[in-house]
Parts: structure tokens; sequence; C-alpha cells
């Protein structure tokens, strides 16, 4: 992920606190609010991540706005439009909007992304090439705020250690080894990727 701005974090609020991070450009405003983990009472890089981020995304849509970058503002203004429906769609009894957790933030952003992937693929095969190119465009926006994706090597090591964990040996132990795969890894790769991995291990 590219860091553009630097943000100094002079004390941070007590765990399970929110950090309401506003974020106004010339024609709109709208807030996202983050939670970080209970463990997170240092400065964490996980809260760093966030804050980065979310500011990054700001700062970016009003870059864009000055450098009437039609591509980078669409894309931009279209992943805030993600954020904030994860926002509502989350909503509780209350009519509170819900926090936005780092894994469920990067769940959106790589949502985008697979969009992107896929419309590109489509195009493809369609012989749209200008519709690729619009669409490569955009991801290339939106990667920008992923961090590098896990390694093949880490994520066979945290497969092991939950077969391990849990005592898997075969193809009925599955459902035993996906729950707390997937729980562990969501919002960091993709969810077929790990039952083939999974599926492999327990068959060998």
């Amino acid at each position: 992920m590219t860091i553009r701005n630097e943000i100094r974090l002079q004390k941070l609020p007590p765990p399970h606190s929110n950090i309401r991070i506003q974020r106004a450009t010339e024609d709109t405003e709208a807030s996202i609010r983050v939670r970080y983990p209970a463990e997170a009472s240092t400065c964490t890089a996980t809260l760093i991540f966030l804050c980065f981020m979310l500011n990054q995304l700001t700062e970016d849509i009003k870059d864009a706005m000055r450098a009437k970058d039609k591509v980078r503002l669409r894309t931009l203004r279209s992943l805030r439009a993600a954020l904030q429906k994860k926002q509502i769609d989350g909503r509780d009894g209350s009519g509170e909007e819900a926090e936005l957790s780092e894994q469920e933030v990067l769940t959106v952003i790589r949502k985008e992304a697979k969009q992107r992937k896929e419309s590109i693929e489509q195009f493809e095969e369609g012989g749209r090439d200008d519709l690729v190119a619009k669409e490569q465009e955009e991801l290339n926006v939106l990667e920008e705020y992923l961090p590098d994706p896990l390694s093949d090597e880490k994520l066979h090591a945290i497969i092991d250690d939950i077969i391990e964990e849990t005592g898997a040996s075969s193809m009925a132990d599955m459902g035993r080894v996906m729950g707390p795969a997937m729980s562990k890894l969501r919002g960091q790769v993709d969810g077929g990727r790990v039952q083939q991995i999974v599926k492999d291990k327990l068959m060998g």
C-alpha cells in the first residue's frame, strides 16, 4: 500500500473506544467509524494501517478532484460508497451505524477489487479492450489500499497450525479446520484458496 500522508498519533483512546474519522470533500461530507482490538492499548500496526488507509482515501479524493483525474475520482468515490453501505447494512436495533474493523474494511476493498478482476475477464472474452483498460485502471487504484498479499508459505504455516490444533486428519474434519481458518484469514485471502489448501492437506 502506498502511503502518501503522514499522521501523527499523540495519544490513543482506551481499548474498545471508537475512532471517528471525519472525511470531508469539496462536495460532500462523510464519516467512517473504525474499531480496533482490545489488545491495542498502544500504537499498533493495525491502528496505524487503518488511520493511514482512511486518511489516504480522504486526501486522494481531494487530490483527484483538484487534478480532475476522473478514473481515480470515480474509483475512490465508489470505494467510499461501498464502505458507507457496509456501515449502514450493519446497523443495530438503535439505528446506530456499524463500526468497521480492519478486517471488514479490507474485505470491502478486496470485494471491490474482485469485481474489477471479474469484469476484466468478461470483457477480455468479449474482445472489449476499451472496457478492459477502464476496469484495469480502477483495479490499479484499489490495489494501492491493500496490504501485500499473504504469501503461500505464511498461509500454509497458518493452516498447518490449525490442523495440528484441531487434530484434523481426514476430509471428514474439513469443517473443523475451515471454521477457524476463515475466522483467522477472512479479509486476507480468498476463501476458495484456503479451501483448496485445506483439502489438499487433509487428502494427503
